[in-house]
């Protein structure tokens, strides 16, 4: 009967398109269920799989750290334009549907990332033997009068020399989703709060948060997966090579029609949801009556004119400010190194970027997700007139145990490759080091645009068969004729296999490194329900989906945007040797792991350190503020008792 009696505005539907059968899904669960979905979807392609396929990409487009940074810096760029409009707009008028918009946007966005894989056309692998122009630069060709410029000739009338055009293609792509993105966390939440009940919205902060990590940790899965498929479905005739080869591109495009696909479907059952659900008005009205919640600030209007009175309001309250600028500083540690985990394990622990990709899923899904839903719980334990306080106060001693876990970089991974002429010398090297080049190898003219690692019968590592001086290759991956190979003493004819030297027993900690960031996701993430607590019961009523809006473009400028730019920096800084294409420098094909390693905890420790300053501060700020409430409370207390005296004695 309550469905039939709601007026149309608060029935479920599309326009006057809201029939009796569709008003079963007129309910906040039925709303959390389709915002999770976005943020599922949206998690999954934007965060997970790009963070999974990105040295992919690397790989076949050539890119370097620093620009597959920017891809997914990118993201980012167009949500601060957006993110200031949409959350003070949206927040007068129907979130829900705001949010419809953006999922169909963010859909269209990840469609257009998959793009570059039908511009680019089919790949074509390298043979490991035979006659191709491949194959010959692969192995040592001493009498030959080409020089490596004169090989690399005909590759660089590949598309490889206009990358540029394929890194604005991602760029672009990346912007589009991340402007259809913008209104998911700050709408979202301020839709579920002003809809539910204060004591159950910790709940469902939970299940929505929780929802957000966990679509990265699927990407990851779905991203590890699609790579174990050869890029193009099909591999070409005659080739039969697997993940573990160098040559190996997986189906990094394919997770992106996906995820694009779902989210436009979500965004057709987002947008049918009324500005309000029925009776939720009502129940928010009698909270203002009752104090339980912030009132609403009568000098902030429902016009644009108002963005920048709400602003400066937001910018004079120490509480918020210092609670963004420490979410900010952990944002830069986490989506800085986010981008780029699968290459760490790629490259520390010896894993195929498909086997890295799942490994981290694995480890995401668990961790993340039951940590935002414990912290949901947490949140629900306080007393309602006593959130703000016990939500900083968590928030910094929760903050204090994560920064212990910046260590975990340092966890011993496998041994460093013994790369020929840049970690160790070649045997009869009269060359300085830090050079592919010796005397061997000097007149073959081995072009670095071909990595093809091989394994030397002195157990150094190769860059590639012409690089170890090989003349002669077998089907079977074995090169001899290798007049850079130390000879042992019972082989006479020097040899190299096909692939690195064995790395050592430290390849196995790789479970230790996965323990250890599922338990730094478990408790980091506790995080997230008494953060975003903090702001909604520190700021005006009226302006919560803005000052969600607002702290999020503290965490994008300060934190998403920067951080994965620095860390790709820091990865190309560690590089010991790049590939070289159409006379300019491809992507990094060796690094300096130990090196990188340190660096990595570095920074991240150093953020993490700065987080527990900002929420030291917010804390310290909150309790001033919570005594000043207890005070006036206080003080109009004995007033009221006064004027009960007063009236006693005169009557």
């Amino acid at each position: 009967m309550a469905t039939k009696m709601n007026p149309p505005l608060l029935r479920y539907g599309w326009g006057n398109f809201r029939p009796r059968y569709l008003q079963f899904m007129n309910n906040c669960k039925c709303f959390l269920l389709f915002a999770t979905a976005f943020s599922i979807s949206q998690g999954m392609t934007v965060g997970g799989i790009t963070s999974t396929v990105l040295t992919t990409i690397e790989k076949r487009f050539q890119f370097t750290s620093k620009e597959t940074g920017f891809i997914a810096a990118s993201n980012d760029i167009s949500a601060i334009l957006l993110t200031f409009i949409v959350s003070y707009c949206g927040g007068y008028g129907n979130k829900s549907r705001w949010l419809g918009y953006g999922a169909l946007i963010t859909g269209i966005g990840c469609l257009l990332h998959a793009l570059p894989h039908v511009i680019i056309g089919r790949y074509q692998p390298e043979a490991d033997h035979g006659t191709s122009t491949g194959q010959r630069q692969l192995l040592c060709h001493t009498n030959t009068t080409n020089t490596t410029s004169g090989l690399e000739s005909s590759q660089c009338l590949s598309k490889y020399a206009e990358n540029w055009y394929y890194l604005m293609i991602f760029s672009v792509a990346q912007m589009v989703m991340g402007a259809g993105t913008s209104p998911l966390y700050s709408l979202a939440p301020a839709y579920i709060d002003e809809n539910v009940h204060p004591k159950s919205c910790p709940v469902y902060f939970g299940v929505f948060f929780a929802a957000a990590i966990v679509g990265p940790g699927l990407g990851f899965l779905v991203g590890g997966a699609m790579l174990s498929n050869y890029v193009d479905l099909e591999m070409p005739k005659g080739f039969h090579i697997t993940p573990r080869d160098t040559r190996w591109i997986g189906a990094w495009w394919l997770g992106y029609v996906i995820g694009g696909s779902l989210l436009v479907l979500t965004s057709v059952a987002l947008s049918g949801f009324p500005r309000h659900l029925p009776g939720a008005k009502e129940r928010r009205e009698k909270l203002l009556k009752e104090s339980a919640i912030p009132l609403n600030d009568q000098n902030i209007k429902e016009t644009i004119k108002s963005i920048i009175p709400a602003t400066v309001q937001l910018l004079k309250n120490p509480v918020f400010v210092f609670n963004a600028l420490a979410l900010s500083a952990t944002t830069f540690g986490s989506a800085g190194v986010g981008p780029f985990i699968v290459k760490f394990l790629y490259l520390k622990f010896n894993l195929s970027l498909a086997i890295a990709g799942l490994a981290i899923g694995v480890a995401v899904i668990p961790g993340a997700g039951v940590g935002v839903f414990l912290g949901g719980l947490l949140v629900r334990r306080f007393k309602l007139k006593e959130a703000l306080f016990m939500a900083a106060k968590w928030c910094l001693i929760i903050k204090v145990v994560t920064m212990l876990t910046s260590f975990i970089w340092l966890i011993p991974g496998c041994d460093e490759v013994q790369l020929a002429g840049i970690v160790k010398p070649y045997w009869d090297s009269t060359i300085r080091d830090d050079s592919l080049i010796s005397t061997c190898n000097k007149n073959c003219s081995c072009p670095l645009t071909l990595i093809r690692p091989v394994c030397g019968s002195d157990k150094l590592t190769y860059f590639s068969p012409c690089f170890a001086g090989c003349t002669l290759s077998a089907p079977n991956g074995v090169y001899s004729g290798c007049s850079c190979v130390s000879p042992p003493f019972n082989v006479s004819v020097p040899m190299a296999s096909r692939g690195l030297c064995d790395r050592g027993s430290g390849c196995k900690n790789h479970i230790a490194f996965l323990v250890a960031v599922l338990l730094l996701l478990l408790t980091g993430l506790i995080l997230s329900v008494p953060n975003k607590t903090v702001v909604l019961r520190s700021v005006p009523d009226n302006i919560r989906s803005y000052a969600l809006g607002f702290q999020f473009v503290f965490q994008r400028t300060l934190g998403f945007i920067p951080g994965p730019i620095l860390y790709g920096w820091l990865f190309d800084t560690r590089c010991l040797v790049w590939a070289e294409n159409c006379g300019r420098r491809g992507n990094c094909q060796f690094y300096d792991v130990p090196s990188l390693s340190f660096g990595i905890m570095l920074v991240t420790g150093t953020f993490h350190v700065l987080a527990v300053l900002f929420y030291f501060i917010s804390f310290w700020y909150c309790r001033k503020r919570t005594a000043l409430d207890e005070a006036k409370s206080s003080r109009k207390s004995v007033e009221n008792g006064k004027e009960l005296n007063d009236q006693d004695s005169s009557l």
